[in-house]
């Protein structure tokens, strides 16, 4: 006898292949950033719109644990680089990255609040594939440029085109 209203094959199913009749596609890989910044505020809401953003986040404090990280607990898809920091500065951590041959090529977007232009060239000659001055954008922005990044080195940001120079 069988029971109104109730299919059996159905019910077996797991519930996640079936909402409302329709499949829910496979979740893509998300990008692995490293977010290498000593200030626990910009850290912190950086971290929060990046994984709200989609994005896996790992994090350092200094140049020195960064570089560690990215060495030991990679891979990951980009790093986001303060230039200012304790133990091993931006440009330090760039140099160090680029003569690593494991990591070298890493897509590494230097986000600074240093706007002069010799800053820009110093971390470009130094391996920085992009440049973000943080005052000059919005958290939404920058997962803009992270994300055009991630599609199209060209379309990476070198900010020093946008200033007055």
């Amino acid at each position: 006898m069988k029971k109104a209203g109730i299919n059996k094959k159905l019910t077996k199913k797991p519930l996640k292949k079936i909402v409302g009749r329709t499949k829910i596609p496979k979740k893509t890989k998300s990008p692995r950033i490293l977010l290498v910044e000593d200030d626990s505020a910009t850290r912190e809401s950086v971290l929060i719109k990046l994984e709200r953003s989609g994005f896996k986040v790992d994090f350092a404090a200094d140049g020195k644990s960064g570089l560690k990280k990215l060495r030991e607990e990679g891979p990951f898809s980009a790093v986001l680089l303060d230039l200012v920091m304790p133990n091993g500065d931006g440009f330090k951590f760039l140099q160090e990255k680029r003569d690593d041959k494991k990591i070298k090529d890493i897509l590494t977007i230097v986000f600074t609040n240093l706007s002069q232009k010799e800053h820009v060239k110093r971390a470009a000659e130094a391996g920085a594939h992009g440049y973000i001055v943080k005052a000059h954008h919005s958290l939404n922005e920058i997962v803009d440029k992270l994300n055009r990044c991630l599609k199209d080195l060209k379309q990476c940001p070198m900010d020093y085109l946008e200033l007055e120079v």
